[in-house]
C-alpha cells in the first residue's frame, strides 16, 4: 500500500460553536491538497454535510469518520442563568470516554502515513491522550475562545503566577462565578494531557489578541510551547456576502 506523506486529523468538541471553527480550518487545510480527516458523531457529521451542500463544496475533500456516541445525561437547561450552560457539561465529560476509539483509529492510520498531525479542541485534550502518544503523530491544541478569555481562565486557575498590573483581567469576576468546576478542570488542571502537543493554535488575530497571545506564551502558562494566531477561519468573502450583512450595503 502506498504511504501517505501527511494526514491531518481534526478532533472537535461536539458543540456547534466549537465544531464549526475546526471544520472551517479543515476546509482551509484540505484546499491545499492535504489529506484531512474529521472525527465526529454520526449526527454532527450528517448535519455538517447538509449545511455545506453548496457548490463548489468546501468540505468535499474531507474524510468524515463517525465516532460511537456514548450515553449522555440530558439535564434541563437553566434558562434564567448567566453562567456557562451547565447542561452541556455531561456531553463534554462523555466525550473523554472516546479516547480508545479515537486512539485506535489514528493508530490504524499511522501504519500507512508518514506523519499525522492531530488538531484537537483543547477542551477535550483527554480524549486524544492515547492518540497523541503515537510516535509519528504531532499534535496541536486548538483554542476556540478569544486569546483574552483563555488567558484570563488559565491565569486565574493557575493562581495568578505573575503580575498583569493594569490589565482588565485584574478586575474581572472570578472564573468560578461563570464556569462549573468540571470545565475549569478540563481547561487547566490536567497538564499531563497537554505534554505531547507541539503548539497551540488560536482562532484570532494579533491585532486584537496579540498581547494575550504573548502572555499565553510565557512559560508559567504555556510551558515552552509555541503559540500561533491564525486569524478567523471564516473567509471574509463569505462574511461580506452573507444575507445578515445586507444592512451594511
Amino acid at each position: 500500500m502506498e504511504q501517505t506523506q501527511v494526514s491531518v486529523v481534526m478532533v472537535p468538541l461536539p458543540s456547534q460553536s466549537h465544531l464549526n471553527q475546526l471544520l472551517r480550518l479543515a476546509a482551509l487545510i484540505s484546499s491545499h491538497n492535504l489529506s484531512v480527516h474529521f472525527l465526529g458523531s454520526a449526527t454532527h457529521n450528517r448535519q455538517v454535510k447538509l449545511r455545506y451542500g453548496q457548490k463548489p463544496n468546501p468540505i468535499s475533500k474531507i474524510q468524515f469518520h463517525d465516532l460511537p456516541t456514548p450515553p449522555i445525561d440530558s439535564p434541563d437547561p437553566r434558562t434564567n442563568s448567566d453562567r456557562f450552560p451547565a447542561h452541556m457539561t455531561p456531553a463534554v465529560l462523555a466525550y473523554i470516554e472516546l479516547r480508545r476509539p479515537i486512539g485506535s483509529l489514528i493508530q490504524e492510520m499511522s501504519t500507512n502515513t508518514k506523519k499525522i498531525v492531530v488538531i484537537y479542541d483543547r477542551l477535550i485534550a483527554e480524549a486524544v491522550c492515547e492518540a497523541v502518544s503515537i510516535p509519528n503523530v504531532e499534535s496541536y491544541a486548538f483554542n476556540c475562545l478569544s486569546g483574552f478569555d483563555l488567558f484570563h481562565i488559565l491565569w486565574e486557575a493557575m493562581e495568578k503566577p505573575f503580575s498583569v498590573e493594569g490589565e482588565p483581567v485584574e478586575n474581572m469576576c472570578s472564573i468560578r462565578d461563570v464556569f462549573p468546576e468540571e470545565i475549569i478542570e478540563f481547561v487547566v488542571l490536567k497538564p499531563e494531557h497537554f505534554k505531547y502537543r507541539a503548539g497551540d493554535i488560536h482562532n484570532t488575530i494579533r491585532l486584537i489578541d496579540g498581547k494575550y497571545i504573548d502572555l499565553l506564551a510565557r512559560e508559567e502558562i504555556g510551558g515552552k510551547t509555541q503559540q500561533w494566531a491564525i486569524s478567523p477561519t471564516l473567509k471574509p468573502k463569505l462574511i461580506i456576502n452573507h444575507d445578515t450583512n445586507a444592512w451594511t450595503g
